[in-house]
């Protein structure tokens, strides 16, 4: 049952709901055990205002009635199921309640016992599909790493018949993409647009105006949906005085929460000198920079669209290209994100700081090339695997990494793909996954903090 406040008040970010269920393997289980599951939401309406969906109920009823019909069904002895559900998690523990072992967490299976341990196998697979109902009542996430196609810029593409690096671009509305959030558990999205950004020629006029309708867009649905909507401004690079103005409109006039930088214009890389009044401006203004990989001055290889491989190694390239250029270490008070995990920078951060020191400069110490290097957030669109995230928790600093979707160029199911190794990751260290989810984006955008 949920916990309450002398004045009888449901107390917030405790147990919403503690829903147990003595389990003894009889006849009577199943009938039992369902019929206590069905008052589960009913508690939790009585005591929060949590205005469930209809169908995250009817996915949470048939969830539960799943858990206790695999739980009688596999217990060979009297087990305890708990259900607890709070505004970060959804976590189910089970106690083996015969009496001649000792109680213990699901966690700790050597003390749980055969029974807990059969319970556990049991229930794996609906605990999976209850924490996806659960989110739609509890989206928390700030998606740092989410598109906006905006109508100007789709028929500025369409009508160049470009692209996003032989990636094609996707249908997208602003209902859309509220309902994409629900479903993955999203409170807020950071939104930004894609490559190729807004430089689509050598026209410097018109990219100028292509930034500002994309901007104003933007700035409109962050007013429509300030809880739900954050907006990363496009900046017109290669032209850095008309980056210089229009960083200045996006983030004094339209209150941008960030800009975003395509890794490569036309091959002029991040770290080129002649950008450097841009970065000395975006450091005096502490900003948020996004990057997001383009594709890079190469020919495609084919039947390999560019966002299948050549992204992440752009998005290696132009951070290298940084760091190698003094940007990171003159400008210590900017943020930047790099997309997609850093690419393979986390992956190679030692071979680059080891060959830089040792060879390519040899003036320059190993530690100084990793300390700027450790600098770059990292956010997780479609990073988060069994051999990536290892890797790039290994490297990164704590509090920069940050979830990120890449939705709508990468598609729901392949966010659902990706959600999955990242919400049954086993060595989070404590506090780490909800850092990842929500609180090290807070730091970064403190208007969206709760």
């Amino acid at each position: 049952m949920a916990s309450h406040d002398d004045d009888g008040r449901p107390v917030q970010d405790e147990h919403l709901i503690r829903a147990g269920y003595a389990l003894d393997g009889d006849d009577g289980c199943i009938a039992d055990a369902r019929q206590q599951g069905l008052a589960f939401l009913d508690q939790a309406e009585a005591d929060y205002p949590l205005s469930v969906p209809a169908r995250t109920r009817d996915l949470t009823q048939l969830v539960v009635s799943e858990l206790v019909t695999n739980a009688c069904k596999y217990a060979p002895g009297p087990v305890l199921v708990e259900l607890r559900i709070n505004t970060r998690a959804v976590d189910v523990v089970v106690w083996d309640s015969d009496p001649t072992v000792p109680a213990a967490r699901a966690t700790d299976p050597d003390r749980i016992g055969q029974h807990g341990l059969e319970i556990v196998k049991a229930i794996t697979e609906a605990l999976f599909i209850f924490r996806r109902a659960a989110k739609v009542s509890f989206p928390a996430r700030i998606d740092v790493h989410q598109h906006i196609v905006p109508p100007a810029w789709a028929e500025a593409l369409d009508s160049r018949g470009m692209d996003s690096g032989g990636w094609a671009i996707p249908a997208w509305s602003p209902a859309d993409a509220i309902a994409m959030m629900d479903e993955q558990g999203i409170a807020t999205g950071v939104l930004s647009v894609t490559a190729p950004g807004v430089r689509l020629d050598d026209d410097a006029a018109g990219a100028r105006a292509l930034a500002r309708a994309v901007n104003e867009y933007g700035a409109e649905m962050v007013k429509d949906h300030p809880d739900r909507i954050g907006s990363f401004a496009s900046i017109p690079l290669s032209d850095v005085d008309g980056a210089l103005e229009e960083t200045a409109y996006a983030l004094d006039t339209l209150g941008a929460d960030g800009v975003v930088l395509m890794s490569n214009v036309q091959g002029r890389y991040l770290g080129d000198p002649d950008f450097e009044p841009l970065w000395a401006e975006l450091d005096r203004r502490e900003a948020v920079v996004f990057i997001h990989p383009a594709q890079p001055p190469m020919t495609l290889l084919p039947g390999t669209p560019a966002p299948l491989a050549d992204y992440i190694f752009d998005t290696t390239r132009t951070a290298l290209n940084m760091v190698l250029g003094g940007v990171m270490s003159r400008h210590p008070k900017v943020k930047v994100i790099l997309s997609h995990g850093g690419g393979f920078l986390p992956y190679a951060a030692y071979r680059f700081s080891g060959l830089t020191s040792t060879v390519v400069d040899t003036s320059r110490k190993a530690e100084d090339v990793l300390r700027d290097l450790k600098r770059f957030y990292f956010d997780t669109a479609l990073s988060a695997s069994p051999s990536a995230l290892p890797a790039l928790l290994a490297f990164a600093e704590p509090g920069h990494v940050l979830y990120g979707s890449d939705w709508p160029f990468a598609p729901q199911n392949a966010g659902s793909y990706y959600n999955h190794f990242l919400e049954t990751y086993p060595d989070f260290t404590p506090g780490q996954a909800e850092a990842i989810n929500r609180g090290s984006a807070e730091a970064l955008f403190p208007r969206l903090a709760r």
